[in-house]
């Protein structure tokens, strides 16, 4: 009895032990020491006097090229007014007060009030930094809630405030997506450039093919939208920075494909239920939005189409190739005379 009592107390004070060493273990990594914290630039913002700021002209001395490319940009504009705060000015507007770094970067780097380095710091504290003044853009909790952001991706990973100055920290990972969208892009005929006013890195078909190459890949169909020729961009159809999730999510494909396609846009009296975009994938349940190598980018160009929602009709009713082009549904969108979309 007195063994096994022994036995369970040593137990016991080994799971102590245990216990104590991991919480140990945990306090001395998660603690908060000026080389490993994350900066949170909200804060370093609004704690920040008017006495950690100094004047761009000690930036210009180490930054020169970074400070040309910004005397171009549209931030120039809107950052050079003396009136300003000094969070509003400069070069500071975005890497935050700058006056530690320019008297001790070491010093600076090891107490913590280091400039803001948008292309080394975490994704999200990046988009924060932008979303202190693009507002009208969209809100901050807008952002947290998109694709791109869920993706790990920023602000900068489309734009850049210093255009034409390589990008220093650009990964392995990164060039090799860059270089398969190029190989994508080089069969096109001509592809838009991207605006200025903009800011962006690149066009928008090679912003946007670095990852979705699938989309990009199908634009070789031999039908497709008018990418390749640079008639249309990404953004023409594709709402990069949705502010208006609920509307987005009512008719996403409708109100993005009748914006050309307005012949189709109805109201019709009688309307085809996909063109309705309420009880399914509108017009995405018969089109390929990006490429196809059917005609009028249709999914199938057989009457297999149609049989996909109208099952009761696949065994018994035998219209030829196809449902429309035998000249009876002719209305496939929608018509105003006839209940089964014989005539327009």
């Amino acid at each position: 009895m007195f063994r096994k009592k022994l036995w369970r107390l040593g137990i016991f004070s080994l799971a102590i032990t245990l216990t104590l060493a991991w919480l140990g273990t945990v306090c001395v990594i998660g603690s908060v020491t000026p080389q490993n914290r994350s900066v949170n630039p909200l804060v370093v913002f609004e704690q920040a006097k008017a006495e950690d700021y100094t004047s761009d002209g000690a930036c210009v001395t180490c930054h020169q090229a970074y400070a040309q490319s910004f005397e171009k940009s549209p931030h120039s504009l809107y950052s050079s007014n003396p009136k300003e705060p000094y969070d509003r000015q400069g070069c500071q507007s975005c890497h935050g007060p700058g006056k530690a770094h320019v008297e001790d970067r070491e010093q600076a780097a090891k107490s913590g009030k280091d400039v803001l380095g948008l292309s080394k710091m975490k994704s999200k504290d990046a988009s924060a930094v932008c979303l202190r003044c693009h507002t009208d853009t969209m809100k901050s909790t807008q952002w947290h809630r998109t694709a791109h952001a869920r993706a790990d991706l920023s602000c900068n990973s489309c734009h850049s405030v210093h255009l034409g100055v390589e990008h220093e920290n650009e990964t392995a990972a990164e060039k090799a997506k860059i270089k398969d969208a190029v190989k994508i892009i080089n069969g096109f005929a001509n592809v838009a450039r991207p605006e200025p006013n903009k800011m962006l890195l690149a066009s928008e078909a090679l912003l946007c093919g670095k990852c979705h190459k699938k989309e990009l890949s199908e634009f070789r169909h031999n039908f497709r939208h008018p990418l390749p020729e640079g008639r249309i961009v990404c953004s023409d159809c594709h709402d990069v920075h949705p502010v208006r999730a609920e509307q987005t999510r009512v008719s996403p494909n409708k109100s993005a494909c009748i914006t050309c396609h307005a012949d189709i846009a109805g109201p019709f009296v009688f309307e085809h239920d996909p063109v309705n975009s309420t009880l399914g994938d509108g017009c995405n349940d018969c089109h390929r939005p990006h490429g196809s190598h059917n005609p009028a980018l249709l999914t199938t160009a057989s009457r297999g189409l149609c049989g996909q929602c109208h099952t009761e009709q696949s065994n018994t009713h035998f219209p030829g190739q196809s449902c429309w082009n035998t000249g009876c549904h002719v209305a496939v969108h929608g018509s105003n005379t006839d209940r089964k979309l014989l005539r327009r």
